[in-house]
């Protein structure tokens, strides 16, 4: 079960832990009334509204916007781009992410058109932390990343203790420990060494917080207690806010619910208070993980609920994959399997999105470049230093010597600057014939990318289509449940049209129903699927053939003229048999008689009575041409029950890979899985299997199409 960690908005707003005065808003207010420039009015009117955002976020967007409607219409550049970042910091207070982003890029271009390095690195590290709040990881990587380079060549420790801090974190998300540890241990020494009290504080809490995900729970109080002692004597309910939630996230971790539940609702308290929207629903997820653990369902649900719908409102992708995970279990926990599966399926999605291979290569190869840049930076100034210390002997010779020595020293210099000018020179000359290069790929690449998109859209289409065909063929779920007094059918094709497929006919008092599995899948099975499906209505509802044996001898029959498979059988070719065909199971339910009938073509069926598992096996021999090695099917009956539930199923759920290593799902396991739940209702199996079933795939591809049929008695 998740709980949220921490305040992403709060512990990076530049005025969390202690508000202006008052005396100071109303100086700006003053002066704005007697200025007498359109300058002084579009600076003090950002400066006004960035104060009062964290408390009047409307009146400070509306002072924004009149400030950036006197810089557009005097053009002045600079005051536009500070005003864009005004507006960014005022939406983003609105919970209005993107559109702070928008902001935030724009002023962006601008500062890097006018080589404003300073600026330019603010806005970085602004946009870093917006992306990572997105969960776009790798945006939020290239951003920090830049901005860390012009940080520590400046030396402001301050900004860059609070750039590690936020890479160490974009790391921990994408669950690489080792370096989000590196990263945050470094932001939070490097904190102590500004005296900063409020972001010692800050950075004290990012890294207990971290120290709880590794469960190393001393290390995460010690850092806590290093918070308290500075948040306790300053009037900051978002400090206190921060502080509380980990502090319950230690004792939720430590299994102590109600001093837990305590911390959050005292956290939820001032986060209500000071009307944080990523907060309040932060904590209501805190919150619910707690009851949900109690055993309070129902409440637990309450706040899962608004959390949810904040999240969606604004798109808080990190938090709402939490939440779709605990609500999975919540109704798993209340038996709603429905509702679990929609929630699973939600979380599964959002999981792929937030945590791709690629955005996690794109950080790797990100973090890579600013350590081997920071590499180079130290040689070369260690080269400078080697160089000083040669001068420095050079000046303690006799005057002669060292005059002699400086020439030659100069003229070294002179000799090793003009090859290190040449060097770079031809370096710069190569890398630009190398990105023309790239450009005219690259622009190759982009075409043949588009025609083959738009080849493969209508491909697409025109499979889509098929499916929708091949759906309107298949009896349906509904179909079998009013011929049975439970069923289902899991039916889930590998391509979009599927090699599976299930028939269904009533005749006299038998209920007949086939499952098959045609050879290959995809389009081709898709087309023998088409044609088992005719040719059993044909069968069954033309010729009046109803038992399964004979059934399947007719289909046989058929398929091979079908597929012109009969030239074999005369012996004209020495090539070997044909292989197309289909593996069938035929069942026959006597609903007078109380038995089943069945016979099967490479297919095994199950029967659960009373917990009791019946498998029965079908004959080695396909539908299709085999060679001297066809034979007649051999029929059975089974006598049943009310109660009993007949299986049967194609091999794509058994020979499916995945699990810890990468093996097969098996039949054996599918058959302990089935008796498990054969109890159950017919819709709450369907769930529980497709559930075992992605949770052993994982992120693995489906090998092939699945179809399983239940009916009850």
């Amino acid at each position: 079960m998740n709980a949220k960690r921490f305040f992403l908005v709060l512990l990076f707003c530049p005025a969390v832990f202690f508000a202006l005065p008052q005396t100071e808003t109303d100086s700006l207010a003053s002066r704005l009334l007697t200025s007498q420039t359109d300058t002084q009015r579009i600076r003090l009117l950002n400066a006004i509204a960035f104060r009062i955002q964290y408390t009047h976020a409307d009146s400070a967007l509306q002072l924004s916007e009149k400030a950036l409607a006197l810089a557009q219409a005097g053009g002045n550049k600079q005051l536009i781009a500070a005003t864009y970042t005004t507006l960014a910091s005022i939406w983003d207070e609105k919970s209005q992410g993107e559109k702070a982003i928008s902001y935030y890029e724009k002023a962006l271009e601008i500062y890097q058109l006018a080589r404003d390095k300073g600026n330019t690195a603010k806005l970085q590290y602004n946009l870093g932390l917006m992306n990572h709040s997105f969960g776009n990881y790798s945006s939020a990587m290239e951003y920090l990343v830049r901005a860390l380079s012009f940080y520590e060549e400046k030396g402001d420790k301050e900004m860059t203790s609070q750039v590690l801090s936020v890479m160490g974190k974009v790391d921990k998300d994408i669950g690489r420990m080792p370096e989000a540890l590196d990263y945050q241990t470094r932001a939070q020494r490097m904190s102590e060494e500004t005296g900063d009290k409020s972001w010692i504080a800050k950075e004290a809490i990012s890294l207990g917080l971290l120290y709880v995900d590794l469960k190393r729970y001393p290390e995460a109080l010690a850092m806590y207690a290093k918070a308290k002692l500075i948040i306790d004597n300053a009037d900051d309910p978002k400090g206190k806010a921060i502080l509380y939630t980990n502090m319950g996230n230690v004792s939720f971790e430590m299994n102590n619910y109600p001093e837990a539940l305590n911390y959050y609702q005292n956290s939820l308290q001032l986060a209500q208070q000071i009307g944080n929207v990523y907060g309040i629903a932060l904590l209501q997820l805190n919150i619910g993980s707690v009851l949900q653990k109690q055993g309070n369902l129902s409440q637990a649900a309450e706040y899962y609920l608004k959390a949810e719908t904040a999240s969606v409102n604004h798109r808080m992708k990190d938090m709402l994959m939490d939440i779709y995970s605990n609500e999975t279990e919540l109704f798993k926990t209340r038996k709603d399997f429905e509702k679990a599966l929609h929630y699973h399926e939600l979380y599964s999605a959002m999981r792929d999105s937030l945590r791709s291979e690629d955005g996690n290569k794109q950080v790797q190869e990100l973090t890579a470049k600013y350590e081997t840049d920071k590499k180079e930076k130290k040689i070369l100034a260690l080269t400078r230093d080697q160089a000083l210390k040669q001068l420095a002997l050079l000046q303690q010779q006799t005057d002669i010597s060292r005059q002699r020595m400086l020439i030659i020293g100069s003229l070294a210099g002179v000799l090793l600057l003009g090859v290190f000018s040449f060097l770079l020179y031809n370096r710069n000359k190569l890398k630009q014939q190398v990105n023309i290069q790239l450009r005219a790929q690259n622009e190759a690449i982009s075409l043949q990318k588009t025609l083959i998109e738009e080849k493969n859209r209508n491909i697409t289409d025109s499979i889509n289509y098929a499916s929708r065909i091949q759906n309107a063929l298949l009896p349906g779920e509904q179909h079998f449940k009013s011929l049975f007094s439970d069923s289902f059918i899991l039916y889930l094709p590998k391509d979009i049209v599927s090699g599976d497929f299930y028939w269904v006919a009533e005749s006299k008092e038998k209920i007949i129903y086939a499952t098959a599995d045609c050879t290959g899948h995809g389009v081709p099975g898709g087309f023998m699927t088409m044609l088992g499906s005719s040719l059993l209505t044909e069968i069954v509802n033309d010729l009046c053939i109803t038992e399964p044996a004979a059934i399947l001898e007719e289909l046989r029959k058929k398929v091979i003229l079908a597929l012109k498979q009969q030239s074999l059988q005369s012996g004209n070719s020495d090539t070997g048999f044909v292989q197309d065909g289909m593996d069938v199971a035929i069942c026959a339910v006597d609903r007078k008689r109380g038995e089943l009938t069945y016979a099967a073509a490479y297919q095994d069926i199950c029967v659960i009575s009373e917990g009791m598992v019946t498998e029965l096996t079908g004959d080695k021999q396909p539908i299709g041409y085999f060679g001297d090695m066809q034979k007649p099917f051999t029929q059975k009956t089974l006598p049943l029950k009310s109660g009993d539930f007949i299986y049967t199923f194609t091999d794509g759920f058994a020979d499916q890979f995945g699990g810890p290593k990468g093996k097969k799902f098996k039949y054996k396991r599918l058959i302990e899985l089935l008796q498990l739940h054969h109890q159950e209702p017919g819709a709450a199996q369907k769930t529980a299997l497709q559930m075992s079933l992605e949770d052993w795939r994982g992120g693995l591809e489906q090998i092939d199409d699945i179809c399983l049929i239940g009916v009850q008695i």
